[in-house]
């Protein structure tokens, strides 16, 4: 007598649009290469609990961005260059920095505007601030 069915979970969907990882070395050049677009950067370190969630958070914005929205999210670890980290002003992880044309750009966060955010960011937080950016 055959039991009960078993119901498979889905995997939870890819991003559209996945967070790149790329090594410190890189960020200078990816900039470079976006320079149209809106970069969203998550200074990170494999150590960091919260920075597990911010991943979760980014992955999350990332699979609802719509096609041709200018942004682009990257993760760097501080640690594979914690001097340029230090010269970025990274004092904390994680921490997202906004790019556009090789600039950190401000954007409003608690009625004051910045240009780094340190500490978990809500997934509403980080599409408020996209929506903001892509609407400004």
């Amino acid at each position: 007598m055959p039991g009960k069915p078993t119901r498979k979970r889905a995997a939870p969907a890819a991003p559209a649009r996945p967070v790149q990882q790329i090594h410190f070395s890189e960020l200078d050049g990816f900039l470079k290469e976006h320079v149209e677009h809106f970069v969203i950067v998550d200074y990170t370190a494999k150590w960091c609990r919260p920075c597990k969630l911010q991943h979760k958070v980014l992955n999350e914005v990332a699979s609802t961005l719509p096609e041709g929205i200018p942004v682009e999210m990257i993760e760097v670890d501080v640690d594979e260059d914690e001097q340029r980290a230090d010269k970025l002003g990274i004092e904390g992880v994680p921490a997202i920095r906004v790019w556009r044309n090789c600039e950190p750009v401000d954007f409003p966060v608690d009625n004051e505007r910045r240009n780094l955010l340190i500490g978990t960011t809500t997934v509403e937080e980080l599409t408020g601030i996209i929506n903001w950016l892509v609407t400004a």
